[in-house]
């Protein structure tokens, strides 16, 4: 089985960038894989 990776899209500004890993984290305890 093919493992898929959500990709997280962003800016590279300090509220977009801590947006995103903040949806990051919450999709990891959720057991998704991901990466920004």
């Amino acid at each position: 089985m093919v493992e898929k990776i959500i990709r997280i899209g962003t800016r590279d500004s300090e509220l977009a960038l801590w947006q995103a890993h903040t949806v990051q984290q919450k999709l990891q305890d959720l057991g998704y894989k991901t990466e920004i």
